[in-house]
């Protein structure tokens, strides 16, 4: 029998003189009870100790021989594996399973450079490796990820952000050398550019609370960091956050076409502030939009002509999304316009005065009015002038 030394010998001698008096037989279940001794009484006994036993189980014995060292309890296959060279739970093998992730730490704050990572169950030497990583700067022990906020333009806590970044959207304070215009607000994130957004849309901005009054908002309608970089538009909250598209020109009340009366479009479109793309981002964010165009006249029929008594003058549109209304007909429909007051019925005598225009609403997403048909406006022995202040009515979306 393997020589093994016995803890608290004194409370084990009755057992052990058991032990010693009954031969070891591969049946002595006529005897007594086949057990393993259990020197470290951790429930599991050790296979090189075969005995015979009062079945009764009193004393360091077990049931069964899976310890494989009997001389230390915290050694046995319910225990955990740790790092420490030992088979802690008679698997076979050493420290399997406790790998760890360790980086090297130059600065000694704790924080390991991940550039340096390597996985064992030890670190590779030195007291220099630690489990701790992501530190961005590894020769500066002020800066790791456990450093406190700074304000001086620099990435502290290795954040990817400058200090200080309340809202956690990336980008710092203003105030700390940052770009975020409103560090309280995940919602609103800066451009690489520094441009930085309310919102999508002058609604979204209304809803917000960000901004209630009237007056030009920087808005992002692709969303932040996206194509398009954030751009400012003018905004009507106190009528209920509309976004505002407005024309960088009149159309101006002249002599437009000579040559005869004949269904005919502008020759050139007309122009905005935004850029299409712009534009289009707007509409693609809103689900309303509507305008007002204002037909100024002398001698020209936009709608319906008093002395023919019919409608089949009556102007078209091209919208911004390339449709086009009906023309020459009362009704516009599929399209949503109405036409009150029709202030050029009379056809002749209203001398391009807004107050004897005829005035189109149009409600459609294909908005803003990017072109004008007309029938009767090139009469070369009527001074036939039509035009429209529309600088004064932008296009409305939200």
């Amino acid at each position: 029998m393997k020589s093994k030394t016995l803890p608290n010998l004194p409370a084990l001698l009755p057992t052990l003189l058991l032990v010693a008096c009954l031969p070891e037989l591969p049946n002595a279940a006529a005897d007594g009870c086949s057990a393993f001794a259990d020197l470290d009484q951790d429930g599991f006994g050790d296979p090189d100790s075969p005995l015979v036993v009062d079945c009764a189980l009193e004393g360091p014995v077990s049931e069964n021989d899976l310890d494989c060292d009997d001389a230390v309890g915290a050694v046995n296959p319910d225990a955990v594996e740790t790092c420490d060279g030992v088979d802690n739970d008679c698997d076979g093998a050493v420290d399997d399973g406790t790998d760890l992730e360790w980086t090297l730490d130059d600065d000694g704050d704790g924080y390991g450079d991940d550039a340096t990572l390597v996985t064992t169950c030890t670190p590779p030497g030195g007291s220099s490796w630690v489990n701790e990583g992501g530190d961005c700067d590894d020769d500066d022990p002020a800066v790791n990820p456990g450093a406190a906020l700074g304000c001086d333009g620099e990435d502290y806590n290795c954040d990817g952000a400058v200090d200080n970044d309340a809202d956690s959207d990336g980008a710092a304070d203003l105030t700390c050398g940052g770009t975020d215009c409103d560090d309280g607000d995940a919602a609103i994130v800066p451009e690489d550019n520094g441009a930085c957004a309310l919102g999508g849309t002058c609604g979204e901005i209304l809803t917000s609370g960000r901004g209630t009054s009237d007056g030009d908002y920087l808005i992002d309608p692709d969303g932040p960091r996206q194509g398009l970089a954030p751009f400012e538009v003018p905004c009507d909250m106190s009528g209920g956050g509309w976004t505002l598209v407005e024309y960088a020109a009149d159309l101006s009340f002249a002599e437009h076409f000579r040559g005869g009366d004949q269904w005919q479009w502008l020759s050139s479109s007309f122009t905005f502030t935004l850029s299409d793309d712009q534009i289009d981002a707007i509409r693609a964010r809103s689900t309303e939009a509507e305008q007002r165009y204002v037909g100024l006249c002398d001698d020209v029929i936009h709608y319906y002509d008093e002395w023919a008594e019919e409608y089949t003058d009556a102007f078209g549109f091209r919208l911004h999304d390339g449709g086009e209304t009906p023309f020459g007909q009362q009704s516009y429909a599929p399209y949503d316009i109405d036409v009150d007051p029709d202030g050029c019925a009379a056809n002749g005598g209203e001398g391009g005065s807004e107050a004897n225009a005829t005035i189109f609403t149009i409600r459609d997403p294909g908005l803003p009015v990017v072109n004008v048909q007309c029938y009767d406006c090139g009469t070369d022995f009527y001074d036939e002038m039509f035009g429209s202040p529309l600088t004064k009515y932008p296009a409305r979306f939200r």
